[in-house]
C-alpha cells in the first residue's frame, strides 16, 4: 500500500518550499502506484484530489479571476 500525499499546507511559512515538497510526494506516489501511464486527465484529477479542499477553492478563485480578466480584455481591446 502506498501513502497518498496529504493536502497542501497553505498556512506553511514557506509556501514555495511546501509546494515543491508536495509535488515531490505526488510524483513519488504516481510512480510507486503505477499511475505513470494513466492519462493526463486522470493524473490531474489525482493531483486535484490530493491537494485538498482549501487549495482547490483557491485555484477555482484564481481561474475565475483569470477568466474574468481575459473576458474583459477581449471585450475592450482595440481592434487592430
Amino acid at each position: 500500500m502506498f501513502h497518498r500525499p496529504g493536502p497542501l499546507k497553505l498556512d506553511a511559512l514557506n509556501l514555495e518550499e511546501e509546494w515543491k515538497f508536495f509535488i515531490q510526494k505526488y510524483n513519488l506516489f504516481v510512480l510507486a502506484s503505477g499511475s505513470v501511464n494513466k492519462t493526463e486527465q486522470v493524473r490531474l484529477a489525482m493531483l486535484l484530489n490530493f491537494v485538498g479542499d482549501d487549495a482547490r477553492k483557491l485555484l477555482s478563485e484564481v481561474v475565475a479571476a483569470s477568466d474574468a480578466i481575459n473576458l474583459t480584455y477581449r471585450n475592450f481591446r482595440s481592434p487592430i
